[in-house]
């Protein structure tokens, strides 16, 4: 046999060989084209089950989420505070928290993330870029009369608990709420990641009973994270929260515990 007629036998074989490939692997990328729709479907069947309205269009991209520890950075704290509050003096009497004094107000910064500041005159700033040089990115911004609710973003990530800015003639004139300082890359706490929206839509239907009227609708789904509540470490935690028409609901992304918030 010929070198080139060898070489035409076997490119033949390989080609032969590429098409039972494919051959194999069609069905399961078809399968893959086809898992959102059937995951919709699925889902628009169990909510019809039971009685709530739900359109696919509300499912969000997701992202793998895990619980977080993060370094809290008593830098980053100082900066801010002295960006609000110029050559402001501190407390650190608690190994927790700070209490901050200046001539023109006072703040309290936590290392769980609790933050709170009453001015004696308003910053005659503009709000949302006062925090981005106070070191806050923002990841959702809500402007209602006298007040501004600000979402703080750590990582890419959406933290659903917020600071809320109080606003007289233009100008902040207080803080409350959320506001985290970190440096550094953060430390994964959980092996398991957090579940998926249909996951927690699913766990939310089965506590539907539980938790008594949860209205007819569902609104939203986000996904986030919300700070531990201990005062000693600087801790996320992933969850989803799901808006209804009458209430707000979280659902732990780890422990698919289902908790009613508004």
């Amino acid at each position: 046999m010929s070198s080139r007629r060898f070489k035409t036998v076997i490119l033949v074989m390989l080609l032969a060989a590429n098409l039972c490939l494919l051959a194999a692997l069609a069905p399961l990328y078809w399968q893959k084209a086809h898992q959102p729709d059937e995951l919709e479907g699925a889902l628009l069947r169990l909510m019809e089950q039971q009685q709530i309205r739900f359109e696919p269009a509300a499912l969000p991209a997701e992202q793998t989420l895990y619980s977080l520890e993060l370094t809290y950075s008593a830098e980053a704290e100082f900066d801010a505070v002295n960006r609000l509050l110029p050559e402001a003096r501190a407390d650190v009497s608690s190994p927790y928290q700070t209490h901050w004094t200046a001539r023109n107000g006072t703040c309290t910064a936590a290392i769980s993330g609790a933050f709170t500041a009453q001015l004696t005159r308003p910053l005659a700033e503009e709000p949302t870029a006062l925090l981005e040089q106070m070191g806050f990115e923002s990841a959702a911004v809500r402007q209602d009369d006298g007040r501004l609710t600000v979402w703080q973003k750590v990582f890419g990530v959406q933290v659903l608990s917020p600071l809320v800015l109080t606003l007289e003639d233009g100008g902040v004139t207080a803080l409350e709420g959320c506001f985290l300082f970190y440096t550094g890359m953060p430390t994964r706490v959980s092996e398991e990641a957090a579940c998926s929206a249909a996951d927690a839509l699913v766990a939310f239907l089965a506590e539907k009973d539980s938790l008594g009227w949860v209205g007819e609708t569902i609104h939203s789904l986000e996904q986030g994270y919300l700070p531990a509540e201990s005062a000693a470490v600087l801790r996320l935690h992933p969850v989803w929260r799901i808006r209804t028409d009458t209430a707000v609901y979280e659902v732990d992304g780890l422990t698919r515990s289902v908790y009613l918030v508004e």
